[in-house]
């Protein structure tokens, strides 16, 4: 319905409430931009649908990961437009995620999401890099609740904001996913750990406010 009013996906977070998977989504007009995206993937079939849409000249702006029914499914937004080059990897455990990560850094690529996925009691990291400047930037993807508040005021004191945030569970508690970047500016709102009541009451004054929703 979104898309045929003229919306394209701009953000999906999955993930699984008592075994049912649900969705989070957010929707911007799409302009003259032509898009695609994918959700609901195994391993194979969205290395199967990537290959094949960035093979249309679409480049990914976001990949997700999250559990279905103990297993991993995957999700991505595509658009065609003139944007920064990517690199993207799913599916990798911690030590394969920063050998990457450190490796395609120093190329100067910079993380646009971390998306974590418990697998048997071990995170499994799907991950998107751009070749862009944000700045000077942090990523932290294992924050419990207080360490995520934590490096937030940290960040904050030192210009920096986030630009992605992801929460998943892990060994049954669970953890934030973070990216703070000095650039892109502009003012912001954030905010976690809200009830659907407090969420709802926060969302409809913050966006009263003239703030969009970004995550």
């Amino acid at each position: 319905q979104a898309a045929m009013a003229g919306y394209a996906l701009d953000w999906i977070d999955g993930f699984s409430v008592d075994g049912d998977v649900r969705y989070n989504a957010v929707f911007r007009p799409a302009g003259n931009v032509a898009w695609q995206a994918v959700h609901g993937l195994s391993a194979a079939q969205y290395q199967q649908r990537f290959d094949a849409i960035t093979g249309q000249g679409f480049r990914p702006t976001q990949v997700e990961s999250y559990s279905s029914n103990g297993e991993v499914r995957y999700a991505a937004i595509f658009r065609k437009d003139n944007g920064p080059a990517t690199l993207a990897y799913h599916g990798l455990t911690a030590q394969q995620h920063q050998q990457r990560f450190d490796d395609w850094t120093k190329d100067g690529y910079r993380p646009r999401n971390i998306a974590v996925t418990a697998v048997n009691g071990q995170p499994r990291y799907t991950v998107l890099y751009e070749k862009v400047d944000i700045g000077s930037w942090q990523a932290k993807s294992r924050l419990s609740p207080d360490e995520y508040q934590q490096a937030f005021a940290d960040n904050s004191a030192q210009g920096r904001k986030p630009i992605y945030l992801n929460a998943y569970g892990l060994d049954g508690n669970t953890h934030f996913s973070a990216i703070f970047a000095s650039k892109p500016t502009g003012a912001l709102k954030a905010r976690h750990g809200l009830s659907k009541q407090q969420y709802q009451s926060d969302w409809e004054s913050t966006t009263g406010a003239g703030y969009l929703t970004r995550v």
